[in-house]
């Protein structure tokens, strides 16, 4: 009896940590053409925008994710976003491109005169 006790207590506590088991994936973002890092760009995971990070003065970032996820998205302001497979991996380097520059600009002010 005290067997099958023990059995069932050790299943309910390993549970957990094959259903919410995580992973922690380093990696720098630097641009493409001058291969500086980029200061403050977005990690996220693709499925949940909601984790995520930031990259440090040297364009390094630490992210914790479930240990389902399968693709990083990388973005950064007046660069391309990349997406990153990242399944298996616990270490990338990513090198983002410049994207398209803005033409135009519409500036519209609202005030009030007294």
């Amino acid at each position: 009896m005290n067997r099958k006790y023990y059995t069932l207590i050790t299943f309910f506590f390993a549970l957990p940590l094959f259903l919410f088991s995580q992973r922690t994936i380093t990696g720098t973002v630097k641009d493409k053409s001058s291969a500086e890092p980029l200061i403050g760009a977005n990690v996220t995971d693709r499925d949940d925008p909601s984790k995520g990070t930031i990259t440090d003065i040297d364009g390094n970032f630490v992210l914790t994710v479930d240990a389902s996820t399968v693709v990083l998205r990388i973005s950064y302001t007046g660069y391309t976003s990349v997406d990153v497979p990242v399944q298996g991996l616990s270490k990338i380097d990513v090198q983002l491109e410049a994207g398209t520059l803005l033409t135009e600009v519409v500036v519209v002010g609202y005030g009030t005169v007294k």
